[in-house]
């Protein structure tokens, strides 16, 4: 969900359902595949569609942070082991 754009950023929240799609989420990140995807499908699928060379070049620079993941991820591990 895109929850906020200033000065040509794009702020999304993502609502993951477990800790192993956190942790997939994660891997994606680090790897560079989260990163690659998400330009492929918001930068260079558009230019396509369109059909335009923008005035600036378009690009896509990922940054999720390290801390807030840890959080969120044991927030999600102790949401699901009270299903145990």
């Amino acid at each position: 969900m895109f929850v906020n754009t200033a000065k040509g950023s794009i702020v999304a929240t993502f609502r993951l359902s477990s800790e192993k799609a956190a942790k997939e989420l994660w891997e994606m990140y680090t790897e560079g595949k989260f990163e690659s995807t998400l330009q492929k499908v918001l930068v260079e699928n558009t230019l396509k569609e369109d059909q335009k060379v923008p005035e600036k070049p378009m690009g896509l620079k990922l940054s999720l942070g390290e801390d807030r993941f840890h959080q969120i991820q044991k927030k999600l591990a102790g949401k699901w082991s009270n299903y145990v």
